[in-house]
């Protein structure tokens, strides 16, 4: 008896972590810059976050056409996830609720389909 209750033990504890495992997905993305202009910061970080985390560019800015890749853990119950960058002026844009687990392909841009957000103080 003993024995099964350990195995039955066992096998539910398997079956927790199996489950989040699959929960979270590492993943790499690509950001490509097609802004037309520098950038000297990208944060891209889970939409409703009080905080923007790090600046993702490896370098001192991102030239126009240049790329960079990035690995990220994505929950798959939390796939919304907001995109911010300045220019050299210290512009801001936004990109809000980008749906990282449908795609991996970050395209930054200055078109109106990115909410532009106010000026940076």
């Amino acid at each position: 008896m003993k024995q099964i209750f350990f195995a039955g033990a066992v096998l539910l504890v398997f079956q927790f972590f199996s489950n989040s495992a699959h929960a979270q997905l590492s993943q790499t993305f690509t950001v490509f810059n097609k802004t037309g202009i520098k950038l000297f910061s990208v944060y891209i970080y889970p939409s409703g976050a009080n905080s923007m985390g790090f600046n993702m560019l490896a370098k001192e800015r991102m030239l126009n056409n240049e790329s960079f890749n990035f690995i990220q853990n994505i929950d798959k119950s939390n796939c919304l996830y907001d995109v911010k960058y300045f220019d050299e002026r210290g512009k801001e844009y936004l990109i809000k609720n980008l749906d990282l687990c449908t795609t991996t392909l970050i395209a930054l841009s200055t078109v109106d389909d990115t909410k532009k957000a106010n000026k940076r103080e």
